[in-house]
């Protein structure tokens, strides 16, 4: 092996070393996918409770008029 091949190898293995995370870094990932989990649940209990309040609650429609019918206005 040459001198520039063996630079090259000690290069990569520096590289790829520090490429790969250590465990405090997959802890700290856990850790924010957990608050993420929470904040979602939280917001998918908010939501259906917004769209349980809408649906529950009765919508008032003014009634029909008929024809022919002109409570009191002249034509």
């Amino acid at each position: 092996m040459d001198s520039f091949a063996k630079l090259a190898l000690l290069a990569c293995l520096g590289l790829a070393v520090i490429a790969v995370p250590g465990p405090a870094f997959a802890d700290d990932i856990s850790a924010r996918l957990d608050s993420l989990e929470k904040e979602n649940a939280a917001l998918r209990l908010r939501l259906n409770r917004i769209e349980a309040s809408r649906t529950s609650r009765p919508i008032y429609r003014a009634p029909m008029v008929k024809e022919g019918v002109n409570f009191g206005l002249s034509d």
